[in-house]
């Protein structure tokens, strides 16, 4: 145990020197590390099958991008509910880095008999009658489309899916807490101002979600080690100067 102590007492400056050394040393490499936050990032090889399912992505999309969002009211197709139905996806598409939106308000969703409509007119512009009677055929229309019942719009007609598609190609999370946050913006508005529930999930809200809880607990955690580190010393050293290297390396993360 001397032969320690002693060769530490006579080397004292060179260890110094060494430790500083190597703490630069730490310091560079921890700036230059880097967290993989794009999970196909995370997985992506050379190998055929992985270059064929990016084929697959580049040709028909992945839901990498896609928020989904749950609309529900217990009077779905009452010409107000539709009406704030459609004014919350035009909202929806106003939003900088929404790229497109698939609900039963979608345009593109078209009735073909007796002559090729879209599934809901705009109820803004008819007259009460017209829109109550127009209401209700689209209801008729929903139920019994292919493509609508039972995947945007459930049997009893009371709750609607709407796939919000981010623009861009695979979005660090960087990009995508400003666009999430935009959309849950337009989303609490209508929750507060009118009879519709919405909710959204999806994977870009759950990445957003998971990297903001990790960031706040792992400050948390930091700031919780560093000061049980630096009590504990304290206790044992009975040294302020032997308890703050204790909090200092606490708080690098040591």
């Amino acid at each position: 145990m001397n032969k320690f102590a002693n060769f530490f007492e006579r080397h004292r400056m060179g260890l110094a020197l060494a430790i500083i050394a190597m703490s630069a040393i730490c310091a560079v490499g921890v700036a230059q590390l880097e967290f993989e936050d794009q999970p196909r990032g995370i997985f992506r090889t050379d190998d055929h099958s992985f270059r064929q399912l990016e084929e697959v992505f580049g040709q028909f999309g992945t839901d990498e991008l896609n928020c989904m969002v749950l609309v529900e009211s217990e009077e779905l197709f009452a010409v107000s509910e539709l009406t704030a139905l459609q004014s919350l996806t035009a909202d929806l598409k106003d939003v900088v880095g929404v790229k497109e939106i698939l609900s039963i308000a979608d345009s593109r969703l078209l009735i073909l008999k007796p002559l090729p409509h879209p599934l809901l007119p705009n109820f803004a512009l008819l007259p009460v009658e017209i829109a109550q009677r127009q209401a209700e055929i689209a209801r008729q229309e929903a139920l019994a489309h292919p493509l609508v019942a039972g995947r945007l719009l459930t049997a009893d007609a009371r709750k609607t899916l709407m796939i919000v598609r981010l623009s861009g190609g695979e979005l660090t999370i960087d990009n995508l807490q400003p666009v999430v946050g935009a959309i849950r913006e337009v989303l609490d508005e209508a929750n507060q101002t009118g009879t519709l529930r919405a909710r959204m999930t999806g994977l870009p809200s759950i990445r957003v979600d998971v990297f903001t809880v990790i960031q706040r607990d792992y400050r948390l955690l930091l700031w919780l080690g560093a000061a049980m580190a630096f009590s504990m010393a304290l206790l044992i050293f009975r040294q302020l100067s032997a308890a703050l290297i204790v909090f200092l390396a606490s708080m690098m993360g040591v």
